[in-house]
């Protein structure tokens, strides 16, 4: 039992020392996947940026917008880490 509580003290701390990266973006409302029918909060998802960076990221957050100029979504996304293919 003393060696479980050990492990376990010992991820919390891991957890809380690990780099996370929260970005925001916003996303293509053209394609075939919606939000709340293809994906959730929480999910992870892949994601790119301008540069051709890829990775996966858990979304943390959703924010859409609509107005005369159409419909906008903004989600907030958390990784811990982005790669270059």
């Amino acid at each position: 039992e003393y060696l479980d509580q050990l492990k376990a003290k010992g991820k919390e701390a891991l957890f809380l020392n690990s780099y996370f990266q929260s970005f925001e973006g916003q996303a293509d409302t053209t394609r075939q996947y919606q939000y709340n029918v293809d994906f959730f909060m929480g999910d992870f998802v892949q994601v790119e940026n301008e540069y051709g960076q890829r990775g996966k990221s858990r979304i943390t957050e959703f924010i859409y917008s609509e107005d005369q100029n159409g419909i906008k979504f903004y989600p907030t996304f958390m990784s811990t880490e982005m790669i270059e293919e």
